[in-house]
């Protein structure tokens, strides 16, 4: 099960792959990325393919090492940010600790896996706290860009925030802004919504169950105190942290809304190089996979599942992982 190969891509195990390598641990989902699979009744174990999606349609073929930049990544922040803490209520200059769903990212520490599991899934996995997943997904938007930036210039307004009359592409937003959108399933596209839609969404079942009051609000601070902070962050290591999307979850046993999933990699996230920024680009060169986004634009396949070359004459493949794997550096370089 060696995973150091060059080329070697976790792409899809069918059921009964599944089964020889996992025989003790039930699979529960497979989703864009990543592979669930349940440890015991209030953990599961999270594994990060290499298979990646775009315009929320997986490819067919993947990119070899990238669930491993991913987790590294997600890591790295959980980290970074472990001493965040939002205001809340609003205004009350009360503080609060973010809690993470992570447990473990160290295979080794795993007792669950065996010695060929932990080679086969060494530095792609995480050991979490099972949540009740919001259906919400929490985009924090610093950068007028991607559909943010469709929407102002159609209505001046992203998701119900008036912006500035006058901003041009990729413009800093002084005041990072909370703009929420729904969860779909695989195959299917995310909307924006705004955040009363998000409210509606969220508040009655999380206070229904969870007794959590205003989960919507609270999601939205957390939301934008992590941003802020791991702006600030990527910007002293050269790095624009454009915007991103957070997904929270509550933790049933201590009925904390809980940060989950990914964090800040460059799946969920648009990153720039601080010294090619010009505001006004129609393009940001990036670390992200808007350079994949760019490809299948260019070739009219927006929104289809397309294999993605890695030729001499379009190495696509090869210079998405280049890309990842530079943020990777530029990041862990501050540990």
């Amino acid at each position: 099960m060696a995973t150091e190969a060059p080329g070697y891509c976790v792409v899809r195990w069918t059921e009964e792959q599944r089964k020889a390598i996992f025989p003790k641990l039930k699979h529960l989902n497979t989703g864009k990325v990543r592979e669930i699979f349940e440890v015991d009744n209030e953990t599961l174990l999270f594994v990060a393919s290499d298979r990646i999606s775009s315009f929320d349609v997986v490819m067919p073929n993947g990119i070899p090492g990238k669930g491993k930049v991913l987790t590294q990544i997600t890591c790295f922040w959980l980290r970074s940010l472990k001493n965040v803490e939002f205001e809340w209520p609003k205004g009350s200059g009360e503080m609060h600790p973010i809690p993470n769903h992570c447990i473990q990212d160290d295979v080794d520490k795993m007792e669950f896996l065996n010695s060929e599991q932990r080679e086969l899934l060494r530095g792609r996995c995480m050991h979490v706290r099972q949540c009740k997943m919001l259906p919400v997904e929490s985009i924090v938007r610093g950068y007028i860009t991607g559909s943010g930036w469709k929407d102002y210039q159609n209505t001046g307004h992203v998701c119900g925030h008036k912006l500035p009359e006058g901003m041009v592409h990729g413009q800093m937003i002084e005041t990072p802004i909370y703009t929420p959108s729904t969860k779909a399933e695989i195959g299917l596209h995310d909307e924006n919504i705004t955040r009363a839609q998000a409210a509606e969404i969220t508040n009655r079942t999380m206070n229904e169950y969870y007794f959590i009051n205003d989960a919507a609000g609270q999601v939205e601070a957390m939301s934008i105190a992590l941003y802020a902070a791991a702006r600030e962050i990527a910007k002293k290591l050269g790095v624009i942290l454009a915007d991103t999307k957070f997904e929270f979850g509550v933790n049933p046993l201590t009925r904390e809304i809980t940060l989950g999933d990914e964090v800040l990699t460059p799946d969920s996230s648009r990153y720039w190089p601080a010294d090619e920024y010009e505001p006004g680009k129609p393009q940001m060169p990036s670390y992200d996979k808007q350079f994949v986004r760019n490809w299948l634009i260019s070739g009219g396949n927006r929104g289809k599942s397309v294999a993605i070359p890695d030729t001499e004459k379009e190495p696509i493949v090869r210079k998405t992982i280049e890309k990842y794997h530079q943020l990777q550096k530029i990041l862990e370089s501050s540990e």
